[in-house]
């Protein structure tokens, strides 16, 4: 059924955790070569014991423009570039503090624009960004990821285009999942 992951050069941003974790969990056990990027060095020590042995760790802050354009120049095409992980608050509009609503938009928005500006990927492969529910059914503490969000789904649908036909571009929007996030 995977097959198509046998030894694809496959990268997971976010992947110390949560949903990342166990879709590289899920590659490496398919015969992918698994790299899982995280801007958390401890994280990535953290999740080397749970992983399977081979994956490879790297720290990569996706925020920082210039790291992410020169993590994809030193390393060769992939065949597959999933991005989990974002540093977000939960909190009304009133409430939650501009720095943090800006950092989270930083995080997330930007930092998968980063990436898919960034992103090195064979002919026939893909980047997967994910997004979230609350993009289109929204909940008055999450109105910022709902934003957020939205905006990352568009980003997708736009590169998306301008990728084709090389390389597909898909959001997934998973509902609320148990993962870390929520402990």
């Amino acid at each position: 059924m995977f097959d198509a992951l046998q030894d694809a050069r496959v990268l997971v941003i976010g992947g110390s955790s949560g949903i990342g974790e166990a879709a590289a969990a899920r590659a490496a056990r398919f015969g992918a070569q698994v790299t899982v990027a995280s801007r958390s060095a401890q994280r990535l020590v953290d999740a080397a014991t749970r992983l399977p042995s081979g994956t490879t760790m790297a720290v990569l802050d996706v925020t920082d423009a210039t790291a992410v354009d020169h993590f994809f120049t030193s390393h060769e095409p992939w065949h597959h570039v999933l991005l989990t992980g974002a540093a977000t608050r939960s909190g009304s509009v009133r409430d939650l503090p501009l720095p943090d609503a800006r950092a989270a938009m930083d995080s997330k928005f930007w930092g998968a624009y980063h990436v898919g500006r960034s992103a090195r990927v064979q002919p026939g492969g893909s980047i997967t960004f994910v997004s979230g529910v609350y993009s289109v059914r929204p909940h008055r503490d999450a109105v910022l990821q709902g934003a957020i969000n939205a905006a990352l789904e568009s980003l997708a649908r736009g590169l998306a285009l301008e990728r084709a036909p090389a390389v597909r571009v898909n959001t997934v929007s998973p509902s609320t999942t148990a993962t870390p996030l929520w402990d």
